[in-house]
């Protein structure tokens, strides 16, 4: 594979990701504040010398984990 497709995919790979991101939350404001926090733990473990695939890993499961507690209301209203 050409190394200008390669880093073309990096790209794309984040380009998808906020394409999935965005109708979800124009629907429920609170689904942005798991992004942001994903992003954030993200951001720090990088900051403080974690690797880089680990940082998504760590950001992945608390952004989940925060998820859960912020989007329990709306189930239960249901």
């Amino acid at each position: 594979m050409p190394d200008r497709l390669s880093e073309s995919m990096g790209v794309a790979l984040y380009a998808m990701f906020i394409g999935l991101l965005v109708p979800s939350v124009r629907s429920n404001m609170r689904i942005l504040w798991v992004a942001l926090l994903a992003m954030g733990v993200n951001y720090v473990c990088q900051r403080f010398g974690m690797n880089q695939g680990w940082a998504i890993v760590v950001g992945t499961l608390i952004g989940g984990a925060g998820g859960i507690w912020l989007l329990e209301d709306e189930e239960e209203e249901s």
